[in-house]
């Protein structure tokens, strides 16, 4: 799977509960084993608590959204990422 998470001015961008709005900045986001999660020590306790979730994308806190999914395809020894192959 390949997850779309928005990145700008240095950091990734944490979504609000419908994705329409990623706004808040995590510059520090770690990818594991057991997932993904925001560990920057300057967010908010309560935002690193939420910004966690599984391999496959699902979120582990009661709000926080899923990851969204990228359309992508496989081409060779390419991971290709396109509107085009949802």
């Amino acid at each position: 799977m390949a997850f779309r998470m928005p990145y700008w001015d240095e950091a990734y961008r944490l979504p609000d509960p419908t994705w329409a709005r990623a706004i808040v900045p995590c510059e520090v986001f770690k990818i594991g084993g057991e997932g993904f999660s925001c560990i920057d020590p300057k967010m908010p306790e309560g935002w690193r608590n939420n910004a966690k979730w599984d391999i496959y994308g699902g979120s582990k806190s009661s709000w926080m959204p899923d990851l969204q999914v990228a359309p992508y395809e496989i081409q060779g020894d390419k991971l290709v990422i396109s509107p085009e192959y949802k």
